[in-house]
């Protein structure tokens, strides 16, 4: 997990140089314990994925999640590129994801809590048959 690696590497830099000599092993106790809780997500969020049968995500929103997929081997379709400004999804866009959603047999379309795309993301729930509206899931 790369949020483990970079921890992993300041930790040494902060108590190397820490002006608060006096509470290092605090630090060093307090970041050993955060990289052992991130460890046993990672752990979980791996386990996770290898037992799943569906491998792709698709999300009918902004797509914050680049790193997460890359870390996990999961693939990915979105309405909109990272956390685009974009304001409305392109009807090539939503038929696409539609079609992959189909034909992958995806069983449903993520959004994001706040969404301020509510047109497009209903536009693809109207396009794909076997998705309910309440088999959305929501990310916060």
């Amino acid at each position: 997990m790369t949020t483990i690696t970079q921890i992993t590497t300041r930790r040494q830099v902060i108590i190397k140089y820490t002006i608060d000599s006096a509470n290092a092993a605090d630090y060093k106790a307090n970041l050993d314990s955060y990289v052992a809780k991130l460890s046993k997500l990672d752990n979980s969020f791996q386990t996770l994925v290898d037992a799943s049968s569906v491998k792709t995500l698709v999300f009918g929103d902004r797509f914050p999640f680049r790193y997460f997929v890359d870390d996990y081997g999961l693939d990915y379709f979105a309405a909109f590129i990272g956390c685009s400004a974009e304001t409305e999804a392109s009807f090539e866009t939503i038929a696409f994801l539609a079609d992959k959603v189909v034909s992958d047999s995806i069983p449903c379309i993520s959004v994001m809590s706040f969404s301020s795309f509510p047109s497009s993301t209903d536009s693809l729930f109207s396009s794909v048959s076997h998705i309910s509206r309440s088999s959305r899931l929501r990310f916060a």
